[in-house]
Parts: C-alpha cells; structure tokens; sequence
C-alpha cells in the first residue's frame, strides 16, 4: 500500500512540476478528477497509518505480556502455566 502511495504521489509531483515555471491550464473536469485522486489517496494514507499504530501498539502489549523485549521479527507470545 505505502509503494502505491508514494508512486502515485510522485507521479502527480512530476506532472506539475514539469508546468512549474510554464503554468499549467486544467479544466474543471481535470481539476475534479484531481481532488478526486487526491482524495482517495488521503483516505487510503490514513488507513495506512492507522494500521501502523495499531501494529506499534500491538507490539507493545505483547511486549508486555511477556515482561520482556521480543527479540526481532518475535511474533509468538509464550504463555506458561503458573507453578503450583
């Protein structure tokens, strides 16, 4: 999902920028297809980052269920009987 962020982003970048110094006409059916794209890709960036602090808040707890650092790329939580 970033890739197709980030592709799409300089894409539109490089398209404007190459009407930097020139100026750029766009007609108004240009221009809403635009903020459309625009749009979608805000939407699908706050997705994006929503799933980030849902995974460095996940990683979190299971460091803490586990009372200790999980080494790198640890996802299995261990979970032992107490002693009786």
């Amino acid at each position: 999902m970033s890739d197709f962020l980030s592709h799409e982003l300089q894409t539109i970048a490089r398209r404007l920028h190459d009407h930097d110094h020139e100026g750029l006409v766009m007609s108004g059916d240009e221009v809403g297809r635009l903020a459309r794209h625009l749009s979608i890709l805000a939407n699908a960036s706050q997705l994006l980052e929503g799933e980030v602090v849902r995974h460095r808040r996940d990683k979190v707890v299971r460091e803490r269920l586990c009372g200790r650092a999980l080494p790198p790329g640890g996802n299995v939580v261990e979970f032992r009987r107490p002693e009786a």
